[in-house]
């Protein structure tokens, strides 16, 4: 049985056939017949020229076994009167019915060119034409559905293809019409399966006493669709009662099964058609069109639900500018806000640094005034750690250093040399403590970072010079970088003077790189909590972005025209 067959069954009469002489000399002499075109499940055609408007028609008459059954020639009447009030691109149009002796004769348009099937045997085309191609025949058929017109035979041997490769949809001789929403029967012949077997739908092939609806062209559309798309027709047998009932029961095999790859929305439309329940398929041959044209576009389509990676994966792919626009906002917008920030943060830092060094000046001078410069000029000339006053010194610094917070050491220098960088530690507030009062650590020992300068320790203060510039007026380091053994962050100096007013020596204060993070410590905290919450706006606009990208894209109309 040939996968383009049409069922068909007559009944005997005394009627006696046509013969091509007396089609010939009855269409003179408005036609001249040329040769024979082809012939169909009931009907054969003939090329024929239209005299007066110098134009090519194809004539249609009724097959010669079945011009003795009057079902069939009322059939051919019917196709006339359904196919005439059709005017679409894609349909076949009738010009008008003829009738010679009792045979209706069809006038319709003749179409140079191929069907679809022999295109597709050949190999000519492309998913991408197919698919365009079956938008348009479904747009064909969506017109012809509303005007009340069930095709009831689609197949690809039924679709022709102009030279510029345009679909028309032929052979409405099975056709059926609704009339103030009742559909029509007028021959017992209905009530038997008639039809293409391998693309009919399972309804039609139930043969029951209710004609199919519209969705039942869906089916066979999608059965076209299958074809072109696999080579092969949904379902398959040997015999005609196989073939009814893998219609009615088989499932079409998906097209990776049969080694064939094509897109998802592509399947999914192919196979939503072929649902066997009707109510499951597109309701309307217009929605099917819509999909295969939103594929050809890229657009997603009804068939199928989307999985969200690739949602955003189509979506960016279909607004390249738009996400390359949208990202470089973003990008601007974070870098804005980051240098922002970093702007803030160093303007805060050398606030808080300003009023860090002011602090510890301020301890230094008032450390000053607080001590005896009688007993710093009598440590000065003494020169001996064991000395009473130095260590009656030694205990002011300390209890100024405990009456102070944050504050590690303070200390005196004096300058052997005048102008020399190479002091000489008088005292520090350290220097006659015991060893559990310097272990800070509580680790049992006395570190290196805890031992203190002693008296008559040289020290080079050249990586220093505002320890330098403190024998002449109060001052402090101007950065933290250069951090000693002992852990010392910032420092602060003020001269210590003599009686006759000159300096005698520095005092040095020192804060401990502990203390300085301490103050620095909730300024950090708010710079890493705006910097989170800048990386929290990108990733909140860039999430708006591709949200918005994909609402886009499942909203996108399609374009006037889609080509392949």
């Amino acid at each position: 049985m040939s996968i383009d067959s049409t069922l068909i069954g007559h009944s005997a009469s005394d009627r006696q056939p046509l013969t091509v002489e007396q089609l010939r000399l009855g269409l003179q002499p408005r036609y001249r017949l040329e040769r024979t075109l082809g012939a169909g499940g009931m009907g054969q055609v003939f090329l024929a020229t239209d005299v007066d408007l110098e134009r090519r028609v194809a004539i249609k008459t009724i097959l010669p076994e079945l011009v003795c059954d009057t079902d069939w020639v009322s059939r051919l009447r019917l196709e006339a009167c359904v196919a005439a009030g059709l005017q679409h691109p894609n349909l076949v149009q009738v010009f008008e019915i003829l009738n010679i002796g009792i045979t209706p004769i069809l006038v319709m348009e003749y179409v140079p060119g191929r069907t679809l099937s022999e295109m597709l045997g050949e190999g000519w085309l492309t998913p991408l034409h197919l698919t365009s191609l079956m938008a348009e025949v479904c747009e064909g058929i969506a017109y012809a559905h509303a005007r009340g017109v069930i095709h009831r035979d689609l197949k690809p041997a039924n679709i022709l293809l102009s030279r510029e490769g345009q679909p028309k949809v032929s052979d409405f001789g099975l056709a059926v019409r609704r009339q103030d929403g009742e559909q029509y029967r007028h021959h017992a012949s209905d009530d038997r399966v008639i039809g293409s077997p391998f693309f009919m739908s399972p309804e039609q092939a139930l043969s029951n006493t209710q004609l199919p609806d519209t969705r039942s062209d869906i089916y066979s559309l999608g059965a076209t669709l299958y074809y072109g798309l696999t080579g092969r027709a949904p379902v398959s047998g040997k015999t005609m009662d196989d073939v009814i009932g893998a219609v009615i029961h088989g499932t079409p095999p998906r097209p990776a099964t049969l080694g064939i790859k094509i897109s998802s929305d592509l399947e999914a439309i192919c196979f939503k058609a072929l649902q066997k329940d009707p109510a499951h398929r597109y309701s309307t041959a217009a929605e099917m069109a819509d999909d295969l044209r939103r594929s050809l576009a890229g657009l997603p389509v009804s068939a199928r639900r989307y999985r969200i990676w690739e949602s955003l994966g189509r979506a960016m792919k279909a607004r390249k500018e738009a996400l390359a626009v949208g990202l470089t906002l973003i990008l601007l917008m974070m870098t804005g806000l980051s240098a922002a920030v970093s702007l803030l943060t160093t303007t805060a830092e050398n606030a808080l640094m300003n009023e860090i060094r002011h602090k510890v000046m301020d301890i230094a001078n008032l450390s000053t005034l607080m001590i005896d410069s009688t007993l710093v000029e009598a440590a000065i000339e003494s020169r001996a750690s064991s000395h009473a006053r130095t260590r009656q010194l030694a205990a002011q610094l300390n209890a100024i250093c405990h009456s102070t917070t944050g504050v590690r050491f303070i200390y005196i220098l004096r300058q052997p040399r005048r102008n020399d960088s190479m002091l000489e530690f008088v005292v520090t507030n350290a220097s006659f403590l015991s060893n559990s009062e310097l272990d800070l650590n509580q680790n049992g020992l006395v570190d290196a970072d805890e031992t203190p300068s002693m008296p008559g320790d040289s020290f080079d203060a050249t990586p220093y010079p505002a320890m330098l510039l403190g024998f002449q007026k109060t001052t402090a380091d101007a950065t933290t970088e250069n951090l000693d053994q002992w852990g010392i962050a910032l420092s602060g100096y003020a001269p210590i003077r003599g009686n006759d007013g000159h300096s005698i020596g520095v005092l040095g204060v020192d804060i401990s790189s502990v203390q300085l993070r301490a103050d620095f410590k909730s300024l950090e905290q708010a710079r890493n909590l705006a910097l989170l919450v800048t990386v929290g706006l990108g990733v909140l606009a860039l999430i708006l972005l591709l949200s918005t990208l994909v609402g886009l894209w499942n909203r996108d109309r399609l374009p006037t025209v889609i080509k392949p």
